[in-house]
Parts: C-alpha cells; sequence; structure tokens
C-alpha cells in the first residue's frame, strides 16, 4: 500500500552541517520524523539529539523549540556525548565519527577505516573515551582525535552500550550468537587493555548505568538487572515483564526510568533504586533513549522523531513536538481545491494510541486539523475520495466499511458493508462510486450481478 509522509527535502552541501532550507517544508511531525537514537543534555537548556539520516537537531530553551540541520552523512547517528559545553562526539554507522569545539555548530569527521557500525561513545576526562562498534572496542587518549582498537570479537557479537565505574573499570553490554541470542558483559578492570566476559539469563542487554559503586544498573530483553557488588552478581528486578527494555536513566540514587518497547512504547519508573519498577506510561512509540537534565527533568527521544519530557523525575511525561500531534502512516492525501484537502491514515495521539486518524486543511496545507472520528483500539483508514468540497468517502481495515462526510468532514456516517478489509474507493460521479478490498473485493454503489468469482454488492448510504 503507498505511503504518504509530509516530508523535508534533505540537502546535504559541502559544509558539516545543513540546516533546513528549500522548497519543502517538513510540516508533521516536528521539529521532524527520522527515528532518534540518543540524547545529550550539556545543561537544563541545551541539548542534543541524533538519529536516522545524519539527522541532528539542537534546544537552546529545554526543549521548547528545537533547530534542525543534517551532518554531512546520509547515514544513521546512534550516539552522542559532550565531554564539556564545547566539546562532543557523535557515532555512527560506517566507522562515522564526528567531533565538535564549538558546542555544535561545526563539526568534523574523524576518520577511522572501517566499516562498522559504532553505537555508542563515553568519555571518562576530557582525554579518555570509548567507543563501542557491534563487535569491537576502540579507545582514544587524546581528546578523541585518534582512536585505536584495544579489542575485537567476531562477528557473533552484537555489543550495544558502556559506562564507565571508574578510569580503570568499564562496562560494556551486549549480545552474541551460539545456536541462539545469549547476553554479554564485558568488564574491564585496567582502563580497557584487558576484558571479561560474563553472561546474565537474558538473550540481549542495551544499556547499562552506574547509579553508584554499590549499585549498577543494567537492562535487556525481559529484564532490569541489579548489581550491588561492582557486577559479581545480578537480580532481575522485573518479573513478568515481556519487554525489549533499551535504556535506562537515573535522576539521583532512588528515581530512575527505563524505557522499551512491547509492541507498543513502555516506560517503566523505580523509587527505590530500581529493587522494583512500575508501569508510568505506554504509548505508540517506540523509545529508544533517555536523559536527564536535572533531578526533576529528563528527555526520551525515539521512532517517527518523537521527543518526550517529564518535569517530575519521571512521574509523568510529554510529547512535546507540536505539528498536528498525528503520528503513523498516511495512506492517502487528496487536494479538492487550492485550499481545502484530507488526509487519511493511522495515527498516535499525545501519546496515548488511537487509530484511525483523518486531517484536513483549509488553507492549502499551511496548517492541517485532526477530524478523528475512531477512538478504537486499531482502526487503518486507507483510502479516501472526495466528489465535492462537502462530500466525501473514506475506506478503512477491520471490515469492509465505508464512512461519508457531507459537511466538510465535521461529521461521519459509518456503513460496514461486508467482513473484509477495503483498501481503495472512487467516484465516477455523485452517485457511482467503486470501493475495492481484500480476497477481491469489489463493491458498487449500484446493485449488480455476480460476475466470475467476484462479488458485486450494494453499498447504502445512511
Amino acid at each position: 500500500m503507498k505511503k504518504i509522509t509530509l516530508l523535508i527535502f534533505l540537502v546535504l552541501s559541502c559544509i558539516n552541517i545543513t540546516y533546513s532550507q528549500s522548497s519543502w517544508v517538513w510540516q508533521n511531525p516536528l521539529p521532524q520524523g527520522n527515528t532518534l537514537k540518543d540524547c545529550f543534555f550539556i545543561n537544563p537548556s541545551t541539548g542534543y539529539l541524533v538519529g536516522n539520516i545524519g539527522v541532528y537537531i539542537r534546544t537552546t530553551n529545554s526543549g521548547s523549540t528545537w533547530e534542525t540541520a543534517y551532518l554531512k552523512t546520509v547515514k544513521n547517528l546512534n550516539a552522542i556525548t559532550f565531554i564539556d559545553s564545547n566539546t562532543g562526539f557523535i557515532v555512527g554507522d560506517s566507522s562515522k565519527i564526528f567531533k565538535t569545539i564549538n558546542g555544535g555548530l561545526n563539526w568534523n569527521r574523524i576518520n577511522y577505516n572501517g566499516d562498522y557500525r559504532f553505537v555508542d561513545i563515553d568519555f571518562y576526562s576530557a582525554n579518555f573515551g570509548i567507543t563501542v562498534g557491534s563487535n569491537l572496542i576502540l579507545k582514544s587518549s587524546d581528546s578523541g582525535q585518534n582512536w585505536i582498537n584495544i579489542l575485537s570479537l567476531s562477528s557473533s557479537y552484537f555489543l550495544e552500550n558502556i559506562s564507565f565505574l571508574d578510569s580503570n573499570n568499564i562496562f560494556v553490554v551486549g549480545r552474541k550468537y551460539n545456536g541462539g541470542y545469549v547476553s554479554v558483559i564485558l568488564k574491564s578492570s585496567n582502563g580497557g587493555n584487558n576484558w571479561v566476559e560474563s553472561n546474565l539469563p537474558a538473550s540481549s542487554l542495551f544499556s547499562i548505568t552506574i547509579v553508584s559503586h554499590d549499585n549498577i544498573i543494567c537492562v535487556g530483553q525481559n529484564s532490569i538487572f541489579k548489581s550491588t557488588d561492582q557486577g559479581i552478581s545480578w537480580i532481575n528486578r522485573i518479573k513478568f515483564v515481556f519487554a525489549t527494555i533499551k535504556d535506562v536513566e537515573f535522576f539521583d540514587f532512588d528515581n530512575g526510568i527505563a524505557i522499551g518497547s512491547d509492541g507498543n512504547g513502555k516506560i517503566l519508573r523505580t523509587s527505590n533504586g530500581g529493587d522494583s519498577w512500575y508501569n508510568v506510561l505506554t504509548n505508540g512509540f517506540d523509545p529508544y533513549s533517555i536523559n536527564h537534565t536535572s533531578l526533576s527533568d529528563g528527555f526520551i527521544v525515539g521512532e517517527n522523531g518523537s521527543i518526550l519530557k517529564t518535569t517530575n523525575a519521571g512521574s509523568s511525561w510529554l510529547l512535546l513536538p507540536t505539528g498536528l500531534q498525528s503520528y503513523g502512516s498516511f495512506n492517502k492525501v487528496q487536494l479538492i481545491n487550492e485550499n481545502t484537502g484530507f488526509i487519511c491514515g493511522i495515527g498516535y495521539d499525545n501519546p496515548v494510541y488511537q487509530g484511525g486518524s483523518i486531517l484536513k486543511t483549509s488553507n492549502g496545507g499551511e496548517t492541517w486539523i485532526s477530524q478523528r472520528c475512531f477512538d478504537y483500539s486499531y482502526v487503518n483508514l486507507t483510502d479516501l475520495f472526495f466528489i465535492s468540497v462537502n462530500t466525501g468517502f473514506i475506506t478503512g481495515e477491520g471490515a469492509a466499511f465505508v464512512m461519508k462526510t457531507t459537511n466538510g468532514g465535521n461529521n461521519w456516517n459509518c456503513n460496514v458493508i461486508g467482513p473484509w478489509d477495503l483498501n481503495a474507493i472512487w467516484f465516477s460521479d455523485s452517485l457511482n462510486g467503486t470501493a475495492v478490498g481484500d480476497y477481491g473485493r469489489i463493491y458498487r454503489t449500484i446493485t449488480l450481478v455476480r460476475v466470475g468469482l467476484v462479488n458485486i454488492v450494494t453499498m447504502q448510504f445512511t
């Protein structure tokens, strides 16, 4: 099925950062719609986000507004960190390493030979940093100007995240394939010169955070593990939670947030140092990274460019982007005249999953408003056709239903005409329409006879 997204035209010029200036303007979602992989705030006001297709976003007012740019790459950017307010690093696919020395205004490429997927980067001091690739670990001793390979593993390893306990004790977590996936914890006790591998009863580990010397938390598939003896032993602190937990962050010694997905985005919270966890929010977004900016404020980023913010240490979350506040898949757009147009599809709302989504513009697409008519858990509106600015029809999945409006989408009447999904609708005039769907179904607004194996059935509208 054809998917339609309101898009921005990506321009990559000869400079390191390209800001959005073209004849195309990204309208939804805002500030942009590429999946965001990581976020880092150098203070409560100034933060940076990175994601797929080289996207790089900055805020200087605690997320009230965002400035979108693109590094000189179309590769996915997976992680970002800053040593101080001026010096920062970004790593990504195809051995991409970028460094800034002016607070993110310009980024310079640090060359590293090979084609590796770098997934995380962290610095313990201004000079000492570690970068993690899928199956290798790099070390820098000169503030990221040069990187040396300190550990190479087989292609069966998939490393994900790094955390420093101190300058000597370093943890890296991930997974490896050995007839099935097995979790991996690599620990160095001498600044990365040597590494010891251990395994936990989980298929994958995705993130590890040092809460204190006596409290280390790592998360993974259906698991949140806690260690109180610097990683010698671990206890799984969640039971009967079947989700991929991707990241974990603590606001203080007691209050922490873990994020993941079980088909829908999941946010878990602890208020006792990770001994127990409870669900805060389930939404339609797949979250990837969390970063706190103070004892109360924090951000989560994820798929479709979603950005969530908390101001109460994770007890509640607000979806930050403005725009249409509708995310998901748009399937059809029709401009009836130079001013009036409609979009239909399936979407998510702020940030609770809603289902079928209808949007209308009355100013040539400058702005769009929601005309949502369904609040069911899953309704995908597949096609629309307007025969005038007031009269239009929409088809959908879940059953063979057709909706009709006669007042420009303010109200819709729904008629179920069969058991199978409908995929498209078209009218030759105000009386004669055809809708088609799964299993060769064809429906028309006038009664005809059966032709071969195709049912020709009357559609009735109220």
